[in-house]
Order: structure tokens, then C-alpha cells, then sequence
């Protein structure tokens, strides 16, 4: 099947979340998300730290 059923989209509950997205597509993304952290500078992250 061209199709894939998956629970990658979150789940806040007990219950499973099910999408149905193109085989190709869950295979071309990947398995997790970078964290914020490592996706900009240090001294960004910090600064905003210490504006709240």
C-alpha cells in the first residue's frame, strides 16, 4: 500500500492519535524533533533566559 497508518503525531492522553500520511513521506522525515536548544546559539538561549 502507498499508505502508512501512524501514531506519530503526540498524544497527551491514554488514547492513540492515528494519521494517515504517504509512505514516502514518513520515511523522509525524521524520527524526532531537534530541541529548540540545540537549534540556536547559546548566547540566544541564554538572554532570553534572563529576559524572563
Amino acid at each position: 500500500s502507498d499508505y502508512l497508518f501512524t501514531s506519530r503525531a503526540g498524544c497527551c492522553a491514554h488514547e492513540i492519535c492515528y494519521c494517515l500520511v504517504k509512505l514516502h513521506v514518513y520515511n523522509s522525515s525524521s524520527s524526532y524533533q531537534k530541541a529548540a536548544l540545540v537549534q540556536e546559539s547559546l548566547d540566544h538561549v541564554v538572554l532570553q533566559a534572563k529576559k524572563t
